[in-house]
Order: C-alpha cells, then structure tokens, then sequence
C-alpha cells in the first residue's frame, strides 16, 4: 500500500478537488470552487493523502464515515486503489470507524469501476439508489455503498504481515526476559485478527482492539484480550502483560 499522512493543511486536498478533471464530478454550483478548510479543521473528520490525492473522511455519525475520494489524473488506476487501502487501514485502525460509506454519481465511470476494484479486496455492500446527488441545483441518480469494519478485516491486505510482526515482537520480548513462551501452530487466520488489535493498539485504540478480537477470538478458541489499564496501556494477551507505550510493545515482567 501507497504511503498516506493524515491532512492538517487543507492546501494540497484544495488544489486536487479543484482541478479540471475533479472539480466537475463534486457537484454543488460548478462555476464556484471548493473550500475544504472547514471540512479539515472539524476534528471529527480525517483527511488523508498521498502524492496525487486523497480521501476525506466526513463524520456522520459516531462510527461512520462517509468517503469523499479525489485524486488527480495521474493518480488514477493502481496507484488509487492502494492509496484507497491505505486510508481505510488508517480509518480502521486509527479512529473510530466500523463503518464508511460512499455515494458514486450516475456517469461517474471511473468512481464506479473503484468501487469494483475495491469489491474485488473486501466486500463492499450496496445499500440503494436515490436521486440524492446535488449538481446545480438538481438533484441527481447516485449509488450509496458500504464497508463495514468486519468485512474489511476479513480480507483487507497488511493484516497478517502486521500480526506475524506482534509475534516476533512478543517472542523477542520473552528472549530478553529470559522466558519461554508456549508455542502454538502457525495460523494465517490468526495471525489476521491478531495483526488487527495490533495495529489499533499501536495507535492507542486497545479497547477497540480488545472488542474486534476478541469477537473472533473466543469463537475460534483463542484466549481473549483484556484492557487492564488504558494509561499507560496495559494488556492481558493470556500468557503475559504488555505494555505498549508510543507503538511499542514490551513484555512486563511478570505474568
């Protein structure tokens, strides 16, 4: 996945939306230009962008996000799709969301063929079709589509690269300590939902990691999470306690 940094600046976001190419598939009155300022300084948003565009998160409600993709035409094609990946595994992993959904216009070819590629990675879910999309005054045919946070761990690329990572750093840490860990059998699936709690442990959500592991976890037999302090943050992975302070994890020293 592409690289993306979280938009404090509107400046970039503003020249994409705004470009020849972009501008006309935004809607609202077409002769007058974006200003995506307010939309970034709203702290219950996320902005994220890479090196020719972005996706800004917009909050609906807590939880869900609505999607607003730009990204100028020499981003277009694979570059997009994981630029695409990437924010959704920041939003994921990175804020509240369990659920973010779009709206693509009717005759918007090249937003409707993402929402395929995507659909291909994790399943994206069609919710209806309602004239909802305002273009100059009118209000016009546009598809709404849904990813939810479950669907999303299922498949999403990352995940079990990043909990083979949590492994090798627990591991490491008994090393250090001088301790021996009960092996178990490799286990891809595992190493999925472990890399999942992971990565929103690492970025200071371990309630949310406990809750979307253990969902999976108890259900296939593997000891659950506990949260034991958030301040520092402080877990219970079954045979040991981590800490896990600025994204690192250590081993305490004693079970």
């Amino acid at each position: 996945m592409v690289p993306v940094v979280r938009q404090t600046d509107p400046a970039f976001l503003n020249k994409v939306v705004n470009h020849e190419d972009v501008r006309p598939w935004l809607g609202g009155d077409l002769s007058q230009p974006i200003d995506l300022t307010p939309n970034i300084a709203d702290p219950r948003n996320y902005a994220f962008a890479g090196e020719h565009g972005g996706i800004l998160f917009q909050h609906i409600t807590p939880g869900v996000y609505e999607a607003h993709t730009q990204v100028l035409p020499d981003g277009r094609g694979a570059w997009t799709m994981e630029m695409v990946l990437s924010c959704l595994h920041e939003m994921f992993c990175g804020s509240d969301a369990i659920e973010v959904v779009t709206r693509v216009p009717e005759g918007n070819i090249a937003a409707r063929a993402l929402v395929g590629r995507l659909n291909k990675v994790v399943r994206v879910t069609e919710l209806m079709r309602r004239d909802t999309w305002m273009e100059a005054g009118r209000a016009r045919p546009c598809e709404f589509f849904s990813l939810t946070i479950q669907e999303w761990m299922k498949t999403a690329p990352e995940l079990v690269e990043a909990g083979q990572r949590f492994h090798a750093e627990i591991e490491a840490e008994f090393r250090r300590l001088n301790r021996r860990r009960k092996d178990h059998p490799d286990d891809e699936v595992h190493d999925r939902y472990a890399g999942v709690a992971y990565e929103m442990a690492r970025r200071g959500l371990p309630l949310k990691a406990q809750l979307f592991y253990n969902r999976w976890a108890i259900l296939a037999c593997y000891a659950p999470l506990r949260v034991e302090r958030v301040d520092p943050v402080v877990i219970d992975i079954g045979d040991c306690h981590v800490l896990v302070r600025d994204g690192v994890f250590e081993v305490l020293p004693y079970n």
